[in-house]
């Protein structure tokens, strides 16, 4: 059996997968160090299946009621830091 995912990597096996279609894991309670979840350990919920992008041509379009209309590739969107664009 192949090890469960979300998108395209494997989660931490630490996590109790409690369905694997749609994928909802969780932490378990001896792995929890104080008020701080650390972002690998994070629970996972989702209503529908994980869907699979193609990050080289997959864009978000921002536009309508905006001060500015944008497109943002999933590069800009994963590998800049949060700011106001």
């Amino acid at each position: 059996m192949a090890p469960e995912t979300s998108g395209d990597e494997p989660i931490d096996p630490r996590l109790v997968v409690v369905t694997s279609d749609p994928l909802n894991a969780e932490t378990r309670l001896d792995l929890q160090q104080g008020i701080i979840t650390p972002n690998r350990l994070f629970f996972m919920r989702n209503r529908f299946p994980i869907p699979r992008v193609d990050a080289g041509s997959w864009n978000l379009s921002v536009s309508g009621e905006v001060e500015r209309e944008m497109s943002l590739s999933y590069l800009d969107l994963t590998c800049h830091r949060p700011s106001s664009w």
